[in-house]
């Protein structure tokens, strides 16, 4: 009789440190990309904003874009000069977005729904190649309620936008190790290539290996992640005590 009370003791703790555990805090999420890159498109528009689209994955992405990438940058008595990686144009984009995450962040310093949905309609239209260059500032406002494209566009096009890239590209050439390619995604705070590789191909799985309380969410069931450690524990438990009470 001790050692059966001794086992469900033993199994309640358990519990109550996979309920402890299970409280899932929010994941930092950083993706340093290019406005005009080709795979830095892809990852936005198919792995990133699809993802950000469900709810219950949502909710514990603490969202960081930083739209520079593999640019250059200098000071001159002019100001702010940059050199991008796919030319000026890209500059042009990497301000706008630039601009748009500055002046839309609030003392919470979290990304708004709408200004996610405004990146992501600029890099989805954009043409790189027309001629002359536009950048569908105006066109994806409309699309995603953003109310002050007029002074996004003036900002672009000033010391104020050079401004937010510059500090964009700080943030960019302190990380370790050296951003190499992009997009580069980051979660944590703490580079790992084989997070940056499934995140590439599959935002969503690599994101719900993060999640710990991933067992309870929907849309990370069949992403591979199976069981999270505590609930492993858990169920380990659980078994033991079946077997135990077996015995009497």
């Amino acid at each position: 009789m001790e050692q059966m009370k001794f086992i469900v003791v033993v199994f309640v703790a358990l519990c109550g440190i996979y309920s402890t555990v299970e409280a899932q805090d929010k994941v930092s999420v950083a993706v340093y990309y290019e406005s005009l890159c080709p795979d830095s498109i892809k990852f936005i528009t198919k792995q990133l904003y699809p993802t950000l689209q469900h709810e219950n994955l949502n909710k514990y992405i603490d969202l960081k874009l930083v739209p520079y990438g593999k640019s250059s940058q200098e000071f001159s008595s002019e100001g702010w000069r940059f050199i991008c990686h796919h030319g000026p144009n890209e500059c042009y984009g990497n301000k706008v977005q630039a601009c748009a995450l500055s002046l839309s962040k609030d003392n919470s310093n979290i990304v708004s729904k709408e200004v996610v949905g405004y990146i992501n309609c600029l890099m989805s239209k954009v043409d790189k190649d027309s001629n002359p260059f536009t950048y569908p500032t105006k066109e994806c406002a409309s699309a995603n309620n953003i109310q002050n494209v007029v002074q996004i566009e003036s900002c672009a096009n000033g010391t104020e936008g050079s401004t937010a890239l510059q500090q964009l590209g700080v943030t960019t050439q302190s990380l370790r190790p050296e951003l190499k390619s992009v997009p580069t995604i980051i979660f944590d705070n703490l580079f790992n290539q084989e997070d940056q590789t499934l995140a590439v191909d599959n935002f969503q799985k690599a994101l719900c290996l993060k999640l710990k309380n991933r067992d309870q969410i929907p849309e990370c069931q069949g992403s591979g992640a199976g069981f999270s450690t505590p609930l492993k524990i858990v169920t380990i438990a659980s078994a033991v005590l079946v077997s135990v009470m077996h015995l009497y």
